[in-house]
């Protein structure tokens, strides 16, 4: 008998355990990112792959972008999406996963929110290999990267223009900080997710203290 897939409640709580294990380990005390860090197999690829992500959830469908280097481009229609597909490959991207559905990436980005008092979207980015992409940029928040599925190229550009080039397979974990340039290709059809650890408090709960005046 093959063993019962992970359960939504038992892969995020894996996944918290291990990611905020790894992020304290390399932030400063105000949890800022110091560096890139490129952690291979902190998960295993088979487990990963068991552990479904469901498109449905509290507010219907995930919200897709096609993203690319001309920019962004959203439609609620799908056949609007594939359309504009067929005449420029590009990375899709399905955005606000931790509100838009309940399974286990959703409760990650919850509970890594309630342990660093900090608001955490949670993206899904999906490409095949020719797939446009973003281009060279820069993000305003901590990423921490989870490759689920197939392989990611990061070109990665440090202050001094120095670039190194971070090739992510299922399992492995890459931690970005904010404001360093990174360009991404795809060598192989791939899933990441993208915890982005902003810099905005979560809302007060009740009985916490006010703020000082």
């Amino acid at each position: 008998m093959s063993a019962a897939p992970p359960t939504a409640a038992d892969t995020a709580s894996a996944c918290v355990n291990a990611l905020y294990a790894l992020l304290l380990k390399h932030a400063t005390d105000n949890l800022a990112l110091r560096q890139v860090v490129h952690r291979p197999a902190l998960f295993d690829d088979d487990w990963l792959g068991a552990a479904q992500l469901s498109p449905q959830g509290p507010h219907g469908d995930w919200l897709v972008t096609l993203a690319g280097t001309a920019g962004l481009q959203r439609s609620p229609d799908e056949r609007d999406l594939a359309d504009a597909y067929r005449a420029h490959a590009r990375t899709r991207v399905y955005e606000n996963i931790h509100t838009r559905t309940s399974g286990w990436a959703a409760l990650v980005a919850l509970h890594l929110a309630r342990l660093t008092r900090r608001q955490i979207p949670c993206t899904l980015y999906h490409s095949v290999h020719g797939d446009d992409s973003l281009g060279a940029h820069v993000d305003h928040w901590d990423g921490i990267i989870l490759q689920l599925h197939g392989a990611k190229r990061w070109t990665i550009t440090d202050t001094t223009a120095t670039n190194r080039d971070i090739v992510t397979e299922a399992g492995d974990v890459l931690l970005l900080p904010a404001d360093v340039q990174h360009e991404v290709t795809t060598p192989r059809e791939s899933a990441h997710l993208v915890f982005a650890l902003t810099r905005y408090p979560l809302p007060a709960r009740p009985g916490d203290p006010l703020p000082p005046p």
